[in-house]
C-alpha cells in the first residue's frame, strides 16, 4: 500500500471533528453505564500509571489549558499516553463534557485529617463531579468493545495521521 492509497484524510475537517463528537458521546454514555469512566487529574494519571493497557482513550478539554499547573499536569499525561500508546484526545467543549459527566459521583482526594491533599490516595465517601473533575477524563476498555467505540478508535487513528492531538468536537 503506497501512502495515498490509505483510507485516513490528509486534512481534518470540522465535519469530522464533530462526527468524532458525535461517536465520543456515545462511548462517554455508554462507558459511564459501565462505570468504566474515571475523571480528575489525579486520578486520570494515577489509574494510566497502574495498568495503561486497560485504557480505551485519554481525554481532555481542550478549554482548560489556561491554568498553569493543569497544562502542567496535562503535559505529563499526553507523554505518558504517547509512552504508552494510550489513545489521547481533545474535547473542544467542555461545558458539554461536564453536562454528559455532571451526574456521576467520584471519590475526593482527601488526607485522612480531611484536608485536600494531591499525594493522598481517595478516601471517604464518593461526592458529585464538579466542573473540574470533567478536565481530564478517562475511559477504560470494556469487555466487549462496541461498534461506536471502535468507529471512535478509527477516526482517532485517522486524525491523528494529520495532528498527533487529535479533537473531537462536542455540541453544545
Amino acid at each position: 500500500m503506497t501512502l495515498g492509497e490509505g483510507d485516513f484524510p490528509t486534512r481534518i475537517n470540522a465535519a469530522y471533528e464533530y462526527e468524532a463528537g458525535d461517536l465520543l458521546k456515545e462511548v462517554i454514555l455508554q462507558a459511564k453505564g459501565e462505570n468504566r469512566i474515571t475523571c480528575g487529574v489525579y486520578q486520570v494519571a494515577s489509574k494510566l500509571n497502574m495498568n495503561p493497557k486497560a485504557v480505551l482513550l485519554c481525554l481532555y478539554a481542550d478549554d482548560c489549558v489556561a491554568d498553569d499547573v493543569l497544562s502542567m499536569h496535562f503535559a505529563l499525561i499526553k507523554a505518558f499516553c504517547w509512552e504508552n500508546t494510550v489513545p489521547l484526545m481533545k474535547a473542544s467543549n467542555h461545558d458539554a463534557l461536564y453536562e454528559l459527566l455532571k451526574d456521576m459521583r467520584v471519590v475526593p482526594r482527601t488526607s485522612s485529617k480531611g484536608e485536600d491533599h494531591e499525594d493522598d490516595f481517595p478516601i471517604g465517601e464518593s461526592v458529585a463531579v464538579t466542573p473540574e473533575d470533567t478536565f481530564c477524563v478517562l475511559i477504560e476498555v470494556p469487555e466487549h468493545k462496541s461498534e461506536s467505540e471502535d468507529e471512535l478508535l478509527h477516526h482517532h487513528h485517522n486524525m491523528a495521521q494529520c495532528n498527533p492531538l487529535p479533537m473531537a468536537r462536542l455540541a453544545s
